[in-house]
């Protein structure tokens, strides 16, 4: 593959790359908000149950409990199941 970075159509790419990146800023900020309530958000934005959020991301439903709650952090695997299922940055849940 040819390197673009010095050509007219890479030029544009960077330009483009930006101005998507300075919307994705100003349109979709992301809240500040603890994980396990951004958890709730999702679910309830998607009327998900529990049991049913378990089944779908391989989560036992007693440790769903207790991350929606706050009793228990997020780890690793669970943000990285939930941010794939939900299609959001790992980030929220961590």
């Amino acid at each position: 593959m040819a390197d673009l970075g010095n050509t007219v159509i890479g030029s544009l790419l960077k330009v483009l790359g930006a101005q998507i990146r300075r919307f994705e800023a100003e349109q979709y900020v992301t809240p500040e908000a603890p994980p396990h309530q951004v958890l709730a958000y999702l679910m309830n934005s998607r009327g998900l149950s529990r049991s049913g959020l378990a089944r779908k991301v391989y989560i036992d439903q007693g440790t769903l409990s207790k991350l929606l709650t706050g009793v228990r952090a997020f780890s690793k695997a669970h943000a990285k199941a939930l941010s794939g299922f939900f299609q959001v940055p790992v980030e929220l849940f961590l």
